[in-house]
Protein backbone atom coordinates (compact mmCIF):
# COMPACT_ATOMS: atom_id res chain seq x y z
CA UNK A 1 0.00 0.00 0.00
CA UNK A 2 2.97 1.95 0.91
CA UNK A 3 4.20 1.73 -2.77
CA UNK A 4 1.12 2.62 -4.01
CA UNK A 5 0.48 5.44 -2.63
CA UNK A 6 3.69 6.94 -4.05
CA UNK A 7 3.31 5.66 -7.43
CA UNK A 8 0.02 7.87 -7.49
CA UNK A 9 1.40 10.92 -6.03
CA UNK A 10 4.16 10.72 -8.88
CA UNK A 11 1.71 10.18 -11.50
CA UNK A 12 -0.46 13.33 -9.69
CA UNK A 13 2.70 15.12 -10.40
CA UNK A 14 2.95 14.19 -13.71
CA UNK A 15 -0.46 15.17 -14.76
CA UNK A 16 -0.16 18.61 -13.12
CA UNK A 17 3.41 19.33 -14.87
CA UNK A 18 1.91 18.95 -18.64
CA UNK A 19 0.62 22.23 -18.18
CA UNK A 20 3.53 24.44 -17.43
CA UNK A 21 4.96 25.09 -20.39
CA UNK A 22 0.79 26.55 -21.69
CA UNK A 23 1.50 28.80 -18.35
CA UNK A 24 5.03 30.44 -19.85
CA UNK A 25 3.76 30.87 -23.25
CA UNK A 26 0.83 32.86 -21.97
CA UNK A 27 2.74 34.39 -19.76
CA UNK A 28 4.25 36.02 -23.18
CA UNK A 29 1.38 37.04 -24.67
CA UNK A 30 1.33 41.17 -25.11
CA UNK A 31 -1.75 42.82 -23.85
CA UNK A 32 -3.13 45.99 -25.48
CA UNK A 33 -3.07 48.85 -23.77
CA UNK A 34 -5.67 51.42 -21.14
CA UNK A 35 -8.25 48.82 -21.11
CA UNK A 36 -6.87 46.14 -20.89
CA UNK A 37 -4.24 47.63 -18.00
CA UNK A 38 -6.68 47.25 -15.28
CA UNK A 39 -7.31 43.77 -15.78
CA UNK A 40 -3.75 42.82 -16.25
CA UNK A 41 -2.73 43.48 -12.51
CA UNK A 42 -5.23 40.75 -11.42
CA UNK A 43 -4.29 38.00 -14.25
CA UNK A 44 -0.34 38.93 -13.50
CA UNK A 45 -0.54 38.18 -9.81
CA UNK A 46 -2.59 34.70 -10.57
CA UNK A 47 -0.57 33.76 -13.45
CA UNK A 48 2.69 34.49 -11.47
CA UNK A 49 1.44 32.45 -8.18
CA UNK A 50 0.51 29.43 -10.91
CA UNK A 51 3.59 29.62 -12.32
CA UNK A 52 5.39 29.69 -9.41
CA UNK A 53 3.11 26.69 -8.22
CA UNK A 54 4.20 24.81 -11.30
CA UNK A 55 7.90 25.51 -11.01
CA UNK A 56 8.21 24.45 -7.40
CA UNK A 57 6.33 20.43 -8.00
CA UNK A 58 8.89 20.76 -11.30
CA UNK A 59 11.82 21.17 -8.89
CA UNK A 60 10.61 18.51 -6.51
CA UNK A 61 10.21 15.92 -9.53
CA UNK A 62 13.84 16.94 -10.56
CA UNK A 63 15.09 15.95 -6.92
CA UNK A 64 16.03 19.50 -6.55
CA UNK A 65 13.78 19.47 -2.93
CA UNK A 66 12.79 17.11 -0.51
CA UNK A 67 9.51 16.32 0.31
CA UNK A 68 9.77 18.56 3.55
CA UNK A 69 10.86 21.43 1.19
CA UNK A 70 7.85 20.56 -0.77
CA UNK A 71 5.60 20.62 1.87
CA UNK A 72 7.03 23.67 3.27
CA UNK A 73 6.22 25.50 0.03
CA UNK A 74 2.72 24.10 -0.38
CA UNK A 75 1.67 25.80 2.88
CA UNK A 76 2.81 29.07 1.62
CA UNK A 77 0.08 28.72 -0.75
CA UNK A 78 -2.52 28.59 1.32
CA UNK A 79 -2.40 32.19 2.53
CA UNK A 80 -5.06 34.19 1.45
CA UNK A 81 -2.62 36.65 -0.54
CA UNK A 82 -1.73 33.71 -2.49
CA UNK A 83 -4.13 33.76 -5.74
CA UNK A 84 -4.22 30.23 -7.55
CA UNK A 85 -6.83 29.20 -10.11
CA UNK A 86 -9.77 27.29 -9.13
CA UNK A 87 -8.12 23.86 -10.99
CA UNK A 88 -4.71 24.72 -9.09
CA UNK A 89 -6.51 25.16 -5.95
CA UNK A 90 -8.10 21.85 -6.13
CA UNK A 91 -4.61 20.46 -7.14
CA UNK A 92 -3.03 21.82 -4.26
CA UNK A 93 -5.32 20.18 -1.85
CA UNK A 94 -5.10 16.81 -3.40
CA UNK A 95 -1.52 17.20 -3.36
CA UNK A 96 -1.53 17.71 0.29
CA UNK A 97 -3.75 15.10 0.81
CA UNK A 98 -1.68 12.47 -0.90
CA UNK A 99 1.57 14.04 1.40
CA UNK A 100 -0.07 13.59 4.43
CA UNK A 101 -1.04 10.19 3.90
CA UNK A 102 2.36 9.52 2.56
CA UNK A 103 3.64 10.65 6.19
CA UNK A 104 0.84 8.66 7.89
CA UNK A 105 -1.92 10.90 8.55
CA UNK A 106 -4.73 9.62 7.03
CA UNK A 107 -7.45 10.84 8.69
CA UNK A 108 -5.97 14.77 7.96
CA UNK A 109 -5.61 13.47 4.75
CA UNK A 110 -9.30 12.59 4.13
CA UNK A 111 -10.15 16.30 5.88
CA UNK A 112 -7.77 17.71 2.73
CA UNK A 113 -9.36 15.41 0.17
CA UNK A 114 -13.15 16.33 1.51
CA UNK A 115 -12.11 19.94 1.17
CA UNK A 116 -11.09 19.41 -2.24
CA UNK A 117 -14.62 17.73 -3.09
CA UNK A 118 -16.59 20.49 -1.89
CA UNK A 119 -14.79 23.27 -4.00
CA UNK A 120 -14.94 21.11 -7.18
CA UNK A 121 -17.84 22.92 -9.16
CA UNK A 122 -17.56 19.69 -11.67
CA UNK A 123 -20.06 17.25 -11.36
CA UNK A 124 -17.41 14.61 -13.15
CA UNK A 125 -14.91 12.99 -11.29
CA UNK A 126 -11.61 14.47 -13.49
CA UNK A 127 -10.46 17.22 -11.41
CA UNK A 128 -10.34 15.28 -7.86
CA UNK A 129 -10.14 11.73 -9.14
CA UNK A 130 -7.06 11.86 -6.67
CA UNK A 131 -9.44 12.66 -3.60
CA UNK A 132 -12.14 9.87 -4.15
CA UNK A 133 -9.40 7.50 -4.43
CA UNK A 134 -7.71 8.23 -0.77
CA UNK A 135 -10.97 8.51 0.51
CA UNK A 136 -11.83 5.38 -0.49
CA UNK A 137 -8.12 3.44 0.26
CA UNK A 138 -8.52 5.45 4.19
CA UNK A 139 -12.33 4.20 4.70
CA UNK A 140 -10.74 0.52 4.59
CA UNK A 141 -8.36 0.93 7.13
CA UNK A 142 -9.37 4.05 9.11
CA UNK A 143 -12.71 5.55 11.46
CA UNK A 144 -13.98 7.69 8.94
CA UNK A 145 -17.20 6.13 8.78
CA UNK A 146 -19.32 9.69 10.02
CA UNK A 147 -17.26 11.58 7.90
CA UNK A 148 -17.58 9.73 4.58
CA UNK A 149 -21.99 9.74 5.49
CA UNK A 150 -21.62 13.73 5.74
CA UNK A 151 -19.90 13.59 2.76
CA UNK A 152 -22.63 11.55 0.96
CA UNK A 153 -25.02 13.65 2.67
CA UNK A 154 -23.33 17.12 1.70
CA UNK A 155 -21.87 16.44 -2.31
CA UNK A 156 -24.12 14.65 -5.10
CA UNK A 157 -22.05 11.90 -7.31
CA UNK A 158 -24.17 10.68 -10.53
CA UNK A 159 -21.99 7.76 -10.54
CA UNK A 160 -20.18 5.78 -7.66
CA UNK A 161 -16.68 7.98 -7.25
CA UNK A 162 -13.78 6.38 -8.25
CA UNK A 163 -12.06 4.10 -5.69
CA UNK A 164 -15.42 3.61 -3.92
CA UNK A 165 -17.39 1.58 -6.98
CA UNK A 166 -20.77 -0.22 -5.20
CA UNK A 167 -19.23 0.33 -1.47
CA UNK A 168 -19.96 4.32 -2.40
CA UNK A 169 -24.11 3.30 -1.92
CA UNK A 170 -23.22 1.93 1.83
CA UNK A 171 -22.54 5.70 3.29
CA UNK A 172 -25.32 7.18 1.35
CA UNK A 173 -27.27 4.46 2.82
CA UNK A 174 -26.36 5.59 6.04
CA UNK A 175 -27.02 9.13 5.60
CA UNK A 176 -30.66 8.47 4.41
CA UNK A 177 -30.62 5.78 7.82
CA UNK A 178 -30.01 8.86 10.04
CA UNK A 179 -32.24 10.73 8.24
CA UNK A 180 -34.96 7.58 8.65
CA UNK A 181 -35.49 8.13 5.29
CA UNK A 182 -35.65 3.90 5.37
CA UNK A 183 -37.11 3.69 1.69
CA UNK A 184 -33.52 5.58 0.15
CA UNK A 185 -31.56 4.01 2.47
CA UNK A 186 -33.12 -0.22 1.32
CA UNK A 187 -32.43 1.28 -2.01
CA UNK A 188 -28.65 2.30 -1.71
CA UNK A 189 -27.67 -0.79 0.48
CA UNK A 190 -29.68 -3.59 -2.21
CA UNK A 191 -27.18 -1.97 -4.96
CA UNK A 192 -24.04 -3.44 -3.32
CA UNK A 193 -22.88 -7.04 -4.65
CA UNK A 194 -21.31 -10.01 -2.65
CA UNK A 195 -18.08 -9.32 -3.17
CA UNK A 196 -18.34 -5.86 -1.94
CA UNK A 197 -16.49 -4.42 0.96
CA UNK A 198 -19.11 -3.22 2.69
CA UNK A 199 -21.60 -6.11 1.45
CA UNK A 200 -22.04 -7.62 4.85
CA UNK A 201 -22.89 -4.55 6.71
CA UNK A 202 -25.64 -3.23 3.78
CA UNK A 203 -26.75 -7.04 4.40
CA UNK A 204 -27.07 -6.00 8.43
CA UNK A 205 -28.27 -2.25 7.66
CA UNK A 206 -31.24 -3.92 5.45
CA UNK A 207 -32.24 -6.53 8.17
CA UNK A 208 -32.25 -3.90 11.04
CA UNK A 209 -34.52 -1.38 8.76
CA UNK A 210 -36.86 -4.69 7.78
CA UNK A 211 -36.81 -5.35 12.02
CA UNK A 212 -38.22 -1.97 12.29
CA UNK A 213 -40.83 -2.37 9.99
CA UNK A 214 -41.82 -5.75 11.63
CA UNK A 215 -41.13 -7.27 8.27
CA UNK A 216 -39.38 -10.23 10.31
CA UNK A 217 -39.57 -12.36 7.30
CA UNK A 218 -37.48 -10.43 5.55
CA UNK A 219 -35.08 -9.52 8.38
CA UNK A 220 -34.50 -12.78 9.03
CA UNK A 221 -33.29 -13.20 5.22
CA UNK A 222 -30.62 -10.34 5.44
CA UNK A 223 -28.94 -12.04 8.46
CA UNK A 224 -28.71 -15.25 7.19
CA UNK A 225 -27.39 -13.86 4.27
CA UNK A 226 -24.52 -12.68 6.07
CA UNK A 227 -23.61 -16.08 7.76
CA UNK A 228 -23.99 -17.70 3.96
CA UNK A 229 -20.88 -19.59 3.75
CA UNK A 230 -20.56 -18.25 0.15
CA UNK A 231 -20.90 -14.71 1.75
CA UNK A 232 -18.57 -14.76 4.37
CA UNK A 233 -15.95 -16.17 1.84
CA UNK A 234 -16.43 -13.87 -0.65
CA UNK A 235 -16.69 -10.73 2.09
CA UNK A 236 -12.75 -9.05 0.73
CA UNK A 237 -12.74 -8.05 4.64
CA UNK A 238 -10.32 -9.28 7.78
CA UNK A 239 -11.17 -12.08 9.97
CA UNK A 240 -11.69 -9.90 12.54
CA UNK A 241 -14.52 -7.69 10.76
CA UNK A 242 -16.14 -10.70 9.29
CA UNK A 243 -16.20 -12.38 12.43
CA UNK A 244 -17.84 -9.50 14.23
CA UNK A 245 -20.35 -9.11 11.54
CA UNK A 246 -21.27 -12.78 12.02
CA UNK A 247 -21.93 -12.21 15.46
CA UNK A 248 -24.29 -9.12 14.95
CA UNK A 249 -26.26 -11.27 12.77
CA UNK A 250 -26.41 -14.06 15.51
CA UNK A 251 -27.82 -11.90 17.55
CA UNK A 252 -30.16 -10.20 15.25
CA UNK A 253 -31.49 -13.54 14.60
CA UNK A 254 -32.03 -14.73 18.00
CA UNK A 255 -34.35 -11.75 18.77
CA UNK A 256 -36.38 -12.41 15.88
CA UNK A 257 -37.20 -15.45 16.57
CA UNK A 258 -37.19 -14.55 20.38
CA UNK A 259 -40.16 -11.96 18.98
CA UNK A 260 -41.47 -15.11 16.94
CA UNK A 261 -42.27 -17.02 20.04
CA UNK A 262 -39.48 -19.54 18.93
CA UNK A 263 -37.44 -19.20 22.29
CA UNK A 264 -35.63 -22.73 21.73
CA UNK A 265 -34.34 -21.46 18.20
CA UNK A 266 -33.62 -17.52 20.09
CA UNK A 267 -31.67 -19.60 22.60
CA UNK A 268 -29.69 -21.45 19.60
CA UNK A 269 -28.82 -18.20 18.43
CA UNK A 270 -28.08 -15.90 21.76
CA UNK A 271 -25.35 -18.76 22.91
CA UNK A 272 -23.67 -19.04 19.63
CA UNK A 273 -22.18 -15.20 19.96
CA UNK A 274 -18.45 -15.59 20.49
CA UNK A 275 -17.52 -14.91 24.26
CA UNK A 276 -14.77 -12.42 23.37
CA UNK A 277 -17.42 -10.34 21.19
CA UNK A 278 -18.76 -7.03 22.68
CA UNK A 279 -22.55 -8.72 22.07
CA UNK A 280 -21.64 -11.14 24.59
CA UNK A 281 -23.05 -9.67 27.59
CA UNK A 282 -26.22 -8.88 25.86
CA UNK A 283 -26.60 -12.41 24.37
CA UNK A 284 -26.24 -13.77 27.65
CA UNK A 285 -28.97 -11.51 29.53
CA UNK A 286 -31.26 -12.07 26.57
CA UNK A 287 -31.05 -15.24 26.25
CA UNK A 288 -31.98 -15.94 30.22
CA UNK A 289 -35.64 -14.07 28.81
CA UNK A 290 -35.65 -16.96 26.19
CA UNK A 291 -34.87 -19.33 28.96
CA UNK A 292 -37.58 -18.16 31.27
CA UNK A 293 -39.83 -18.00 27.99
CA UNK A 294 -39.11 -21.70 26.86
CA UNK A 295 -40.57 -22.93 30.49
CA UNK A 296 -36.48 -23.26 32.03
CA UNK A 297 -36.39 -21.19 35.28
CA UNK A 298 -33.39 -22.78 36.57
CA UNK A 299 -31.77 -21.70 33.05
CA UNK A 300 -32.93 -18.39 33.67
CA UNK A 301 -31.13 -18.03 37.07
CA UNK A 302 -28.04 -19.50 35.78
CA UNK A 303 -27.66 -17.09 33.36
CA UNK A 304 -28.38 -14.16 35.51
CA UNK A 305 -26.05 -15.84 38.15
CA UNK A 306 -23.32 -14.85 35.18
CA UNK A 307 -24.98 -11.75 34.36
CA UNK A 308 -24.37 -10.23 37.77
CA UNK A 309 -21.14 -11.76 38.14
CA UNK A 310 -18.00 -9.17 38.81
CA UNK A 311 -16.88 -9.79 35.53
CA UNK A 312 -19.61 -6.96 34.32
CA UNK A 313 -20.13 -4.96 37.54
CA UNK A 314 -19.65 -2.20 35.66
CA UNK A 315 -22.89 -2.91 33.62
CA UNK A 316 -25.96 -0.98 34.65
CA UNK A 317 -28.70 -3.58 34.22
CA UNK A 318 -31.26 -2.98 36.44
CA UNK A 319 -33.79 -5.58 34.44
CA UNK A 320 -31.86 -8.50 35.56
CA UNK A 321 -33.31 -7.98 39.07
CA UNK A 322 -36.61 -7.89 37.96
CA UNK A 323 -36.31 -10.97 35.92
CA UNK A 324 -34.89 -12.78 38.72
CA UNK A 325 -38.36 -11.47 40.79
CA UNK A 326 -40.21 -12.63 38.07
CA UNK A 327 -38.98 -16.18 37.75
CA UNK A 328 -38.92 -16.52 41.42
CA UNK A 329 -42.78 -15.32 41.61
CA UNK A 330 -44.11 -17.61 38.90
CA UNK A 331 -42.08 -20.49 40.62
CA UNK A 332 -44.22 -19.47 43.94
CA UNK A 333 -40.86 -18.99 45.65
CA UNK A 334 -42.25 -16.08 47.51
CA UNK A 335 -39.78 -14.71 49.30
CA UNK A 336 -37.05 -15.14 47.05
CA UNK A 337 -38.91 -12.47 44.60
CA UNK A 338 -39.72 -10.04 47.63
CA UNK A 339 -35.80 -10.71 48.31
CA UNK A 340 -34.92 -9.67 44.47
CA UNK A 341 -37.60 -6.87 44.31
CA UNK A 342 -35.82 -5.39 47.29
CA UNK A 343 -32.46 -5.76 45.41
CA UNK A 344 -33.81 -3.75 42.54
CA UNK A 345 -34.15 -1.01 44.83
CA UNK A 346 -31.42 -0.78 46.93
CA UNK A 347 -28.74 -1.39 43.98
CA UNK A 348 -30.22 1.27 41.91
CA UNK A 349 -32.99 3.38 42.73
CA UNK A 350 -30.44 5.89 44.10
CA UNK A 351 -28.00 5.61 40.65
CA UNK A 352 -31.58 6.57 38.73
CA UNK A 353 -32.38 9.45 41.30
CA UNK A 354 -29.37 10.93 40.82
CA UNK A 355 -29.74 10.77 37.34
CA UNK A 356 -33.15 12.17 36.98
CA UNK A 357 -31.83 14.73 38.99
CA UNK A 358 -28.62 15.58 37.14
CA UNK A 359 -30.37 15.73 33.97
CA UNK A 360 -33.40 17.87 35.12
CA UNK A 361 -31.16 20.56 37.00
CA UNK A 362 -28.12 20.78 34.13
CA UNK A 363 -30.67 20.38 31.12
CA UNK A 364 -27.70 19.04 29.40
CA UNK A 365 -26.40 20.62 26.31
CA UNK A 366 -24.55 18.64 23.60
CA UNK A 367 -21.61 20.69 24.88
CA UNK A 368 -21.86 20.01 28.57
CA UNK A 369 -22.85 16.31 27.82
CA UNK A 370 -19.24 16.02 26.36
CA UNK A 371 -17.89 17.58 29.04
CA UNK A 372 -19.40 14.98 31.69
CA UNK A 373 -18.43 12.10 29.17
CA UNK A 374 -14.73 13.38 29.34
CA UNK A 375 -14.71 13.66 32.89
CA UNK A 376 -15.86 9.98 33.54
CA UNK A 377 -13.13 9.24 30.82
CA UNK A 378 -10.69 10.82 32.75
CA UNK A 379 -11.30 9.20 36.13
CA UNK A 380 -13.03 11.71 37.89
CA UNK A 381 -15.18 10.32 40.96
CA UNK A 382 -18.63 9.61 40.85
CA UNK A 383 -19.36 12.16 43.79
CA UNK A 384 -17.59 14.62 41.53
CA UNK A 385 -19.66 13.55 38.75
CA UNK A 386 -23.14 13.37 40.52
CA UNK A 387 -23.99 9.94 38.65
CA UNK A 388 -22.39 6.51 39.67
CA UNK A 389 -19.82 5.42 37.28
CA UNK A 390 -21.79 2.11 36.06
CA UNK A 391 -24.63 4.37 34.95
CA UNK A 392 -21.98 6.45 32.48
CA UNK A 393 -20.40 3.07 31.27
CA UNK A 394 -23.59 1.47 30.45
CA UNK A 395 -24.73 5.09 28.65
CA UNK A 396 -20.51 4.93 27.16
CA UNK A 397 -20.58 1.66 25.61
CA UNK A 398 -23.46 1.41 23.38
CA UNK A 399 -22.30 0.67 19.56
CA UNK A 400 -23.39 4.27 18.97
CA UNK A 401 -21.16 5.73 21.42
CA UNK A 402 -18.65 3.40 20.54
CA UNK A 403 -18.06 3.89 16.79
CA UNK A 404 -17.96 7.70 17.96
CA UNK A 405 -15.22 7.44 20.57
CA UNK A 406 -13.12 5.35 17.94
CA UNK A 407 -13.11 8.03 15.60
CA UNK A 408 -12.71 10.72 17.97
CA UNK A 409 -9.23 8.57 19.89
CA UNK A 410 -8.01 8.51 16.05
CA UNK A 411 -8.06 11.81 15.68
CA UNK A 412 -7.01 12.76 18.69
CA UNK A 413 -4.08 10.40 18.33
CA UNK A 414 -3.15 11.86 14.58
CA UNK A 415 -3.32 15.30 15.73
CA UNK A 416 -0.98 14.52 18.36
CA UNK A 417 1.72 13.46 16.27
CA UNK A 418 1.03 16.47 14.05
CA UNK A 419 2.05 18.64 16.90
CA UNK A 420 4.68 16.37 18.18
CA UNK A 421 6.40 14.86 14.86
CA UNK A 422 4.85 17.55 12.54
CA UNK A 423 4.55 16.73 9.05
CA UNK A 424 7.54 16.04 7.09
CA UNK A 425 9.60 17.27 10.31
CA UNK A 426 8.09 20.34 9.74
CA UNK A 427 6.37 21.76 12.71
CA UNK A 428 4.22 24.71 11.64
CA UNK A 429 0.86 23.07 10.26
CA UNK A 430 -1.13 25.79 11.02
CA UNK A 431 -4.31 24.21 8.45
CA UNK A 432 -3.43 20.70 8.84
CA UNK A 433 -4.40 21.31 12.45
CA UNK A 434 -7.16 23.74 12.27
CA UNK A 435 -9.02 21.09 9.72
CA UNK A 436 -8.24 18.44 12.57
CA UNK A 437 -9.31 20.72 15.46
CA UNK A 438 -12.06 21.43 13.42
CA UNK A 439 -13.59 18.10 12.68
CA UNK A 440 -12.81 17.12 16.53
CA UNK A 441 -15.52 19.92 17.01
CA UNK A 442 -17.96 18.04 15.13
CA UNK A 443 -17.26 14.42 17.02
CA UNK A 444 -17.33 16.44 20.37
CA UNK A 445 -20.82 17.85 19.84
CA UNK A 446 -22.04 14.63 17.77
CA UNK A 447 -20.32 12.51 21.25
CA UNK A 448 -22.47 15.10 23.34
CA UNK A 449 -25.83 14.61 21.64
CA UNK A 450 -25.72 10.81 21.92
CA UNK A 451 -24.49 10.49 25.59
CA UNK A 452 -27.78 12.58 26.23
CA UNK A 453 -30.00 9.83 24.02
CA UNK A 454 -28.57 7.41 26.07
CA UNK A 455 -28.20 8.83 29.54
CA UNK A 456 -32.16 9.93 28.92
CA UNK A 457 -32.89 6.06 27.57
CA UNK A 458 -31.29 4.83 30.81
CA UNK A 459 -33.65 6.52 32.76
CA UNK A 460 -36.87 5.88 30.93
CA UNK A 461 -35.80 2.49 31.03
CA UNK A 462 -35.78 2.32 35.01
CA UNK A 463 -39.13 4.11 35.23
CA UNK A 464 -40.68 1.85 33.15
CA UNK A 465 -39.21 -1.63 35.67
CA UNK A 466 -39.90 0.27 38.15
CA UNK A 467 -43.54 0.17 37.49
CA UNK A 468 -43.26 -3.57 36.55
CA UNK A 469 -41.76 -3.98 39.92
CA UNK A 470 -44.47 -2.15 41.83
CA UNK A 471 -47.28 -4.63 39.76
CA UNK A 472 -45.34 -7.75 40.98
CA UNK A 473 -44.88 -6.35 44.26
CA UNK A 474 -48.88 -5.76 44.70
CA UNK A 475 -49.08 -9.20 43.08
CA UNK A 476 -46.81 -10.82 45.56
CA UNK A 477 -48.75 -9.65 48.59
CA UNK A 478 -51.86 -10.96 46.85
CA UNK A 479 -49.99 -14.43 46.30
CA UNK A 480 -49.08 -14.73 49.48
CA UNK A 481 -52.79 -14.28 50.95
CA UNK A 482 -54.08 -16.79 48.75
CA UNK A 483 -51.41 -19.44 49.40
CA UNK A 484 -51.77 -18.91 53.44
CA UNK A 485 -55.82 -19.87 52.67
CA UNK A 486 -54.67 -22.93 50.74
CA UNK A 487 -55.17 -21.77 47.74
CA UNK A 488 -52.98 -20.44 44.68
CA UNK A 489 -52.99 -17.47 43.10
CA UNK A 490 -52.87 -17.60 39.15
CA UNK A 491 -52.31 -21.28 39.79
CA UNK A 492 -53.05 -22.87 36.22
CA UNK A 493 -49.92 -20.44 35.01
CA UNK A 494 -47.59 -21.28 37.66
CA UNK A 495 -44.80 -23.49 37.69
CA UNK A 496 -45.88 -27.21 39.37
CA UNK A 497 -42.45 -28.64 37.95
CA UNK A 498 -39.56 -27.77 36.46
CA UNK A 499 -38.08 -29.47 33.62
CA UNK A 500 -35.82 -31.68 33.96
CA UNK A 501 -33.64 -31.16 30.68
CA UNK A 502 -30.38 -30.15 31.77
CA UNK A 503 -29.21 -29.94 27.71
CA UNK A 504 -29.84 -26.81 25.73
CA UNK A 505 -29.01 -26.48 21.94
CA UNK A 506 -25.70 -24.69 22.76
CA UNK A 507 -24.17 -26.61 25.07
CA UNK A 508 -21.73 -28.93 23.46
CA UNK A 509 -20.89 -32.60 25.29
CA UNK A 510 -17.79 -31.47 27.01
CA UNK A 511 -19.32 -28.32 28.16
CA UNK A 512 -20.19 -28.42 32.35
CA UNK A 513 -23.47 -26.91 33.11
CA UNK A 514 -22.57 -25.35 36.46
CA UNK A 515 -24.94 -25.26 39.32
CA UNK A 516 -24.76 -22.40 42.38
CA UNK A 517 -22.86 -23.96 44.78
CA UNK A 518 -24.07 -20.62 47.29
CA UNK A 519 -19.91 -19.92 47.30
CA UNK A 520 -20.19 -16.37 44.88
CA UNK A 521 -17.25 -18.21 42.98
CA UNK A 522 -17.20 -17.06 39.53
CA UNK A 523 -14.94 -18.54 36.50
CA UNK A 524 -15.18 -16.47 32.96
CA UNK A 525 -15.39 -20.07 31.42
CA UNK A 526 -17.69 -20.86 33.46
CA UNK A 527 -20.26 -18.12 32.91
CA UNK A 528 -23.21 -18.46 30.76
CA UNK A 529 -23.02 -22.55 31.82
CA UNK A 530 -24.67 -22.36 35.32
CA UNK A 531 -27.56 -23.80 35.79
CA UNK A 532 -30.09 -23.56 39.33
CA UNK A 533 -31.12 -26.39 40.97
CA UNK A 534 -34.12 -25.19 42.96
CA UNK A 535 -37.92 -26.67 42.62
CA UNK A 536 -41.05 -24.35 42.51
CA UNK A 537 -43.46 -24.12 45.75
CA UNK A 538 -46.65 -23.62 44.12
CA UNK A 539 -49.94 -25.27 45.53
CA UNK A 540 -51.99 -25.97 42.49
CA UNK A 541 -53.76 -29.20 43.98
Amino acid sequence: MKYLVYIIFGLFLSSQLMNDDGYARSKRKKKSKVYKKKKRSKKTITRKDDLKFNQIKSKYRRGEISKAQLWAQMQNFEKSSVRLTHDNRLKLLQLQSLMLRSDGYPITSSLYAIEALKKSKSSSYKDTQSAWVILAETSRKQPIQNLLEETASQIKTKKTPPGFGNNWFYFKGNAAYAKKSYKNALKFYKKLKINDHHFLSARHQIGSIYFKKDDLKNSALAFKTMLNSVSQTLAPISDADRKSLSNYAKIALARIFYQQGKFKNAIRFYRSVDRDSSLFYDALFEQSWAFFMAGYPNHTLGALHGVESPFFEKVFNPEASVLRAITYYWMCRYEDSRTALADFTDRHAEAVESLSEFLDRKRLRPETAYQLFENYALGVSSSSLGIPKNVLESASSTESMTLLRQQYAALVDELDSIEAKGVFNTKKNLRAEQLVRGYMKSLKKQIGSQFIVELKGLKRQYERLYEQSQFLYVELLMSEKEQLLGRELHASSKLDKVSKRQKITGWGKDNQAWGNNGLNEFWWDEIGFYIYNIQPMCKTH
